[in-house]
């Protein structure tokens, strides 16, 4: 399949941002709401927190070629979702900034997470969970509202923040 390319200027923008997009048909909805669409999203959040660390360290080397970087998993249209990994850089580092996607994105496809990145993830989503069940009582409205239209259109699971930490 060829790769589609779409190239977009902003005058007012300070710096240049360069996305990738690798598309990829959605979780049936049926499994959504089962242990298939919870581990599914889990594996998606271990990979992007992972990654994102990866993005933050090369942020912090001198030199760096991006200036801010990250991943994510998500749904773009009905029946498509898509892994974004985009960096930000300087204006006229866009090369710079797509080679250092390709080269991460290319680890991550042949080498997988190490042990450690896998570990750190997954205490990161584990804190995530705790803090929002000890916030769980405290919740305005508008916290509910976007679970709730995802299970309603999308089957997602949706779990009192108590019952997700346990």
């Amino acid at each position: 399949e060829e790769p589609v390319i779409g190239v977009y200027e902003d005058a007012e923008s300070t710096n240049t941002s360069v996305e990738f997009y690798w598309e990829s048909d959605a979780t049936p909805k049926e499994y959504n709401n089962t242990a298939i669409g919870l581990m599914n999203e889990l594996l998606q959040s271990i990979t992007s927190i992972a990654m994102n660390e990866r993005f933050t360290a090369i942020c912090a080397q001198p030199g760096a070629p991006i200036i801010g970087g990250g991943m994510g998993v998500g749904r773009i249209c009905e029946g498509t979702e898509a892994a974004i990994m985009q960096a930000a850089c300087k204006n006229g580092e866009a090369l710079k900034a797509a080679e250092t996607i390709m080269i991460e994105a290319e680890k991550l496809r042949r080498y997988g997470l190490s042990d450690d990145e896998v570990k750190r993830a997954k205490d990161e989503i584990l804190s995530q969970y705790e803090s929002a069940s000890k916030k769980a009582d405290t919740r305005k409205n508008s916290e509910f509202i976007s679970p709730i239209i995802y299970n309603f259109f999308y089957n997602d699971y949706y779990m009192d923040p108590v019952m997700a930490y346990q």
